[in-house]
């Protein structure tokens, strides 16, 4: 896995020459998905710190693959799994 320092402007040139149709980002804890020129942007949130705390419920993503589509889905935790 690479970590990458890219503004949105070069973040766009570096993926037009990739071959990917997900990418999954995080560190923020916030839970999201948006779909942008046929790449699936996803952040799972976080499943043990989510921000703010006492506002939003522990998250994770699930993602439901085949060879014609991709359905994502972030899932509510009820509780901290530890």
């Amino acid at each position: 896995m690479r970590e990458c320092c890219l503004e949105k402007c070069e973040l766009e040139a570096w993926l037009e020459n990739m071959e990917f149709n997900v990418l999954v980002y995080g560190h923020i804890h916030h839970a999201k998905f948006y779909w942008e020129k046929d790449i699936l942007y996803i952040n799972p949130g976080s499943p043990t710190f989510p921000l703010p705390p006492f506002f939003i419920k522990p998250t994770v993503a699930l993602l439901k693959l085949n060879r014609k589509k991709i359905e994502p889905r972030i899932v509510r935790l009820k509780k901290k799994p530890y």
